[in-house]
């Protein structure tokens, strides 16, 4: 695997960060105050899961590299990793 393929993830994955915390703002002042807390991480996380599908899609299907389906699987697994490192040294 190319380490341009991992390049090319990890800028996939700051503009998935930013839509999170984007959404994330977005539910604080505009919708969980008026449907709750708890319905309003419902709605969150439906709009994260929707939005990371797209993008994934989005990424799989205009990659102009030659990548195999384990090179997609070491870029979730890439994934995975920087968010736990963000989750737990920032979150």
């Amino acid at each position: 695997m190319e380490c341009i393929i991992f390049l090319y993830a990890l800028g996939i994955w700051i503009m998935l960060l930013i839509l999170s915390i984007v959404n994330a703002v977005i539910r604080e002042t505009l919708y969980a105050p008026k449907i709750g807390e708890h319905l309003g991480h419902t709605v969150s996380s439906l709009i994260a899961i929707a939005y990371t599908l797209a993008v994934t899609y989005w990424l799989v299907d205009n990659i102009k590299m030659d990548v195999t389906r384990i090179d997609l699987l070491w870029i979730g697994v890439f994934w995975l990793i920087l968010t736990t490192v963000f989750e737990f040294g920032f979150g």
